[in-house]
Parts: C-alpha cells; sequence; structure tokens
C-alpha cells in the first residue's frame, strides 16, 4: 500500500535523503556535500536543507542551465553548470578545500551514474555516506548490480537497498541505494540501518529509534 509522508521543515529531498545524512550526524553544522546531478537548486534537491539550514560548504553539479538561477540562495555552494561526467573532480574538490573526507555524497545523472561515480578521486576523498540511484523500477537490474559491485569493492556497505520512490501512480518502485564507509560508523549502528524494499519513512524510523 501507499504511504504517506511528511518531510523534514526545510527538507526537500524526494527520498528524504537529505534528512538521512543530517540526523546521521546530529543535525551537525559546517559539514560538506557533493551534489551531483542536482537539478532544481530547492524542489527535490537532497542538498538544499544542509546548505541553507545547517551552513554546510559544497559542490552541485548539472548539466541543465534552466536551472542556474535557482542557485543564488547557495551561499555554501559552489555551483557548475557542466556534463557531470567531464568534470575533473579532484581538482574541483581541491580548489573546494575539502579534506580527505566529505561528509555526504549524492548522485543522480540516471543512466550514467556507475560512469560518474568511477571518475570521483575515491582513493583521496572519502565519502562517509553515498546515495546513488539505479532506477530498478524502469530499468531492470542493468545499472543495479553494476553500481553495487564497484561501491563494495572499494570499500562501502551498502545498507539501504532498494529505497522507494515516493511515485504518484505505482507503490514499491526500487530507485536508490544508500552506502556508507565502515571507518566512520559503528557496526552497530551499521547493524540497526540495514534495509531492503522500503519506504524512505522506514529508514528515517530506524533513525529516530536510535535517538537521531
Amino acid at each position: 500500500m501507499k504511504k504517506s509522508f511528511t518531510n523534514y521543515p526545510n527538507c526537500h529531498s524526494g527520498s528524504r535523503l537529505d534528512e538521512f545524512a543530517a540526523r546521521l550526524f546530529d543535525f551537525k553544522k559546517n559539514g560538506t556535500y557533493v551534489d551531483i546531478g542536482s537539478a532544481h537548486s530547492k524542489f527535490h534537491n537532497n542538498s538544499h536543507y544542509l546548505d541553507t539550514q545547517l551552513d554546510w560548504s559544497g559542490v552541485c553539479v548539472e548539466m541543465d542551465s534552466k536551472w542556474n538561477e535557482t542557485y543564488s540562495d547557495r551561499k555554501g555552494c559552489t555551483y557548475l553548470n557542466q556534463d557531470a561526467t567531464k568534470v575533473d573532480y579532484k581538482q574541483v574538490f581541491t580548489d573546494k578545500g575539502f579534506s580527505s573526507t566529505v561528509d555526504y555524497l549524492s548522485l543522480d545523472v540516471d543512466v550514467l551514474d556507475l560512469e560518474v561515480v568511477k571518475m570521483l578521486p575515491l582513493n583521496d576523498f572519502r565519502f562517509k555516506i553515498i546515495g546513488i540511484e539505479h532506477d530498478f523500477y524502469q530499468c531492470g537490474d542493468l545499472y543495479r548490480t553494476p553500481q553495487r559491485e564497484y561501491l563494495v569493492s572499494v570499500g562501502y556497505t551498502r545498507v539501504c537497498s532498494d529505497v522507494f520512490v515516493r511515485h504518484p501512480d505505482f507503490v514499491e518502485c526500487s530507485f536508490e541505494d544508500w552506502y556508507l564507509e565502515p571507518y566512520f560508523f559503528s557496526g552497530d549502528l551499521i547493524s540497526k540501518l540495514m534495509s531492503n524494499d522500503c519506504y524512505p519513512e522506514d529508514i528515517i524510523d530506524k533513525l529516530l529509534a536510535m535517538g537521531k
């Protein structure tokens, strides 16, 4: 059955990924993020809340120029109106002043997600959280399994598998996975967060049960 949902105040992600990151880090201030395929600066955006409410600093990459003017309120954001497959990410992250660990990565460039994630300099910059779309509900397993194999091979743990998209016409539409870099999180927390085939609300409920 469909689930009703209400986003956390000022959060705009369609999957509550922004709230997941905020809660996991106890709403800390001055974190860091990378949002690739960020689209509109606010609506359904996975980093707007972190930037404007928690003073995080980050990089947004979006190829469609129609969204350019929407980024005027993103004071902590370096916005790149570029093809995500043509960005020199190591140089961009270095110029941004990122340390070797970045709190959060959101990746949504449709069929190019795997290509782009392989371009990221993961030997130099490690993301604590990764949310990546695979759109299983539209594409079947064409992108999901290769993404999973690659991210596990470079040291990430998939904690939330097949998170359901909120779709007006369908239910249980599996569209993305969420990963953690296990070096930064306890085994107990990772175990408690493990989820399969679930709505974002189910994952947020687990964080709430942990006092997050």
